[in-house]
């Protein structure tokens, strides 16, 4: 019997182990597709270029390309890239100040000033703490160096917190942005007081450090419009095509103003069985004398799924039109170093394949990208020298295995804890 469990237990453990091996130099029998690759006509002997992936490599690549192989044809050498995905990124670093007339309920003409303790340091935004719970209120923003004569560094503009069916569910703006500026003392103005109550108990002076990100717009192959229930919420599923193409920003078309609609987000791959995107997502648009702002973008957690099903919360208004949608996602590049006159072919389709490691992703921050000329990428071939695996081809087999194997050592088990309770006994 003991020597039986063991046989299980070794069974289990190598379709684990056989499972995930994978061998760490590259065979061209693992991979299943391949593309090639057309270098610049009139490249430099050797320079850095960079590879546009399509629908073929999201669709039958793993996870941010993991398996993806760039080899040189002439020598079968793996050819070292980066992938760079240009998410962007939003970073303030407050700046020490000394504020002098904060704690008022504002009124035009009221404010507070702020004198920056380093006077050499750079600052571009004021950020308002507040806990009114709904307002709108015009400012101004001025700059000076003596504290005496003041300059005007941003025109009016808008702090608001609107409500939106209970409070703190609307649009919002506590912000002030303005150009890159020196001056050690900043002050802030009420212009205007157009709504509720504001009350200004604190604040920040920084300096936002913003790289935009750079994003792509994905083509769809079907977009079907509808309504929910017997509701007047709008339903429009997208059909991306394929699984894979890694999607976080949909732009919508419409010409009504002065409304705000909650909307809701899902995704999935077949069709059937659906996921929530967790987050709080609004498409709103104010056309008035006292404020005008419109939000047409909604930006989600990157998802991959094939259909997006978008739901838009009408409640008791009417449906709005949506004249078109457009599909972003995240810029993603392959870099690579080529040499002119090679051939090079983009292997993948291998799901034991773990991402590479190369001495360019470190070499990467030192080296000038600026400009670099695309290398475009050909049709898709399947490889016939392709080799599949047995639980490549029978997946199944795997689970079938692991899971009898489980219930029968879980048999006798228990069948050897009931001997030793009677003979305890």
């Amino acid at each position: 019997m003991f020597r039986l469990i063991g046989v299980l237990i070794a069974l289990i453990t190598l379709v684990h182990l056989n499972h995930g091996h994978v061998r760490a130099d590259f065979d061209r029998e693992d991979w299943e597709f391949y593309k090639s690759l057309s270098l610049p006509a009139d490249m430099e002997v050797k320079e850095f270029v960079e590879v546009y992936p399509d629908a073929d490599l999201y669709a039958n690549s793993k996870s941010n390309f993991e398996d993806l192989r760039i080899i040189e044809s002439q020598n079968n050498k793996e050819t070292p890239y980066k992938l760079v995905v240009t998410e962007g990124a939003d970073t303030n670093q407050e700046l020490d100040a000394n504020f002098v007339g904060l704690g008022f309920i504002a009124e035009k003409g009221t404010g507070f000033t702020a004198h920056l303790l380093d006077e050499n340091s750079l600052h571009n935004q004021v950020e308002i703490i507040t806990d009114s719970e709904e307002f709108l209120v015009s400012v101004k923003v001025e700059a000076s160096f003596d504290g005496k004569s003041w300059d005007l560094l941003r025109e009016p503009v808008s702090l608001y917190k609107l409500n939106h069916v209970e409070p703190g569910n609307g649009p919002s703006n506590v912000m002030i942005d303005y150009s890159e500026n020196s001056a050690p003392f900043i002050r802030v103005v009420v212009v205007d007081v157009n709504l509720g109550e504001l009350e200004i108990h604190d604040a920040k002076i920084t300096m936002r450090n913003m790289i935009e990100a750079d994003y792509i717009e994905y083509g769809y192959s079907a977009l079907s419009r509808s309504f929910v229930g017997d509701s007047r919420d709008n339903s429009l599923v997208i059909d991306m095509g394929v699984v894979g193409l890694p999607t976080s920003r949909i732009e919508f078309e419409l010409e009504e103003t002065n409304f705000y609609r909650d909307v809701g987000l899902e995704g999935s791959d077949d069709g059937e069985t659906w996921l929530s995107l967790m987050g709080d997502f609004v498409l709103s648009s104010y056309d008035t004398p006292k404020l005008v702002s419109r939000n047409m973008i909604i930006d989600y957690p990157e998802i991959a799924n094939r259909y997006i099903r978008v739901r838009i919360v009408n409640q008791d208004n009417s449906p709005l039109d949506i004249k078109d949608i457009q599909i972003y996602g995240y810029s993603r590049t392959l870099i690579m170093e080529a040499h002119k006159g090679h051939d090079y072919l983009v292997y993948y389709g291998n799901s034991r394949a773990l991402a590479p490691s190369y001495d360019l992703e470190n070499m990467y921050p030192y080296l000038d990208m600026r400009e670099l000329r695309n290398a475009q990428i050909g049709m898709q071939s399947r490889n016939l020298s392709f080799k599949p695996n047995w639980y490549d081809r029978y997946p199944w087999l795997v689970t079938f295995v692991v899971v009898v194997s489980t219930l029968i050592l879980g048999v006798f088990l228990l069948r050897i804890a009931r001997d030793v309770v009677r003979r305890g006994s």
